[in-house]
């Protein structure tokens, strides 16, 4: 992804110059898509997330960049002395590399069991049909899973496989008006 507002490209899941690494966050220097190193004269650089086993997604929201790997949210935040700063957020990782969406300042997200935001802080989103739908959800697809935003009636929708389903065929949808979810084919 890119931080326009810095002037980075970050690789999540990178290449830690032997193998590839599912936790390895990297970025380039400033302004030098071509430059990856970290020396001392460049602004490169890396960090491994810690807790997790590969990262899944990432979105850009009020200045900073929030993470998921597939148990835990980490934000990504511009830092004066180390170029980026890192902080865990709490539990609750996304289940799709699609499955993350930023809306007015607030990101939103499915998990493997409980749909989330965070606008400051990680809060379960109270669902009345989440016991269905995570009963209805194929999890052998659930990289097929498709978060977007319906700004004309203020909703988020998540695509998703039904059991027998090998695409997205199935639809769960969460009014941002009051706690009003829906959901159908």
């Amino acid at each position: 992804m890119v931080s326009s507002e810095d002037r980075y490209i970050i690789a999540m899941g990178a290449h830690d110059g032997s193998d590839s690494d599912p936790m390895l966050i990297r970025w380039d220097s400033q302004d030098d898509f071509t430059d990856w190193t970290p020396t001392s004269t460049n602004t490169a650089g890396d960090k491994r997330l810690s807790d997790g086993n590969l990262i899944m997604t990432g979105v850009s929201s009020r200045g900073q960049i929030i993470i998921s790997t597939d148990t835990t949210i980490y934000s990504m935040a511009p830092d004066s002395e180390f170029v980026f700063a890192f902080r865990t957020l709490g539990v609750g990782g996304c289940i799709s590399p699609n499955g993350m969406i930023e809306f007015n300042g607030t990101v939103y997200w499915m998990g493997a069991n409980n749909f989330y935001m965070y606008n400051g802080s990680i809060q379960i989103l109270p669902c009345d049909v989440r016991q269905y739908i995570f009963n209805l959800l194929n999890a052998g697809q659930s990289y097929k899973i498709y978060a977007w935003v319906n700004s004309l009636w203020n909703e988020i929708w998540y695509w998703f496989q039904s059991v027998n389903g090998t695409e997205c065929d199935m639809y769960v949808a969460h009014n941002l008006d009051g706690t009003i979810w829906h959901y159908g084919t």
